[in-house]
């Protein structure tokens, strides 16, 4: 059963997500993006984004970034770039200020699916600590390297969930 592990806060910069942009038109069968995923993967997208420089401390880690826009969900996939960054061709970018964001550290098997359905409870753990979401704010997932693709010794990875919050 995967469980929080982990919560503190940390600063972001101003900075470019560089990626690609996809709505709920583009979610499989199943209702995810994981199709999507495994284009990336499939085109080495990542690569060329690594090419063009990445926020510092951000070289190996791939972001599923969500928010709402006119009440229609973006969902992201792409990294996170410093504000100077040219965007590659074919890839697009959107601007996000800088800003105390929470983040949450989701630990369990990636197999069984049960590291995406913990939003809420990220969220109430967040509001528990007295820290307020910002409005209108994105929420990500963060697959850093060292973290989500070397599972500990009971099989368990570590999926980053992050929520920019309110100064």
């Amino acid at each position: 059963m995967a469980k929080i592990v982990n919560i503190y806060k940390e600063t972001l910069p101003d900075l470019k997500l560089v990626g690609k942009v996809y709505t709920d038109k583009d979610r499989n069968e199943n209702g995810t993006f994981s199709d999507c995923w495994k284009e990336w993967f499939q085109n080495h997208w990542f690569d060329r984004i690594k090419k063009i420089g990445t926020l510092p401390g951000n070289e190996d880690t791939y972001l599923g970034c969500m928010r709402m826009n006119r009440n229609q969900l973006e969902y992201w996939i792409g990294m996170f770039c410093p504000m100077r960054t040219d965007i590659p061709e074919d890839f697009s970018c959107v601007y996000i200020r800088d800003g105390n964001v929470g983040i949450t550290w989701l630990k369990g098997h990636e197999d069984y699916g049960e590291l995406y359905d913990f939003h809420e409870s990220c969220i109430d753990l967040m509001k528990e600590k007295g820290w307020k979401i910002a409005k209108n704010t994105w929420f990500f997932e963060r697959y850093d390297s060292s973290r989500f693709t070397i599972p500990d010794e009971n099989g368990e990875i570590i999926l980053d969930y992050g929520v920019y919050l309110a100064n």
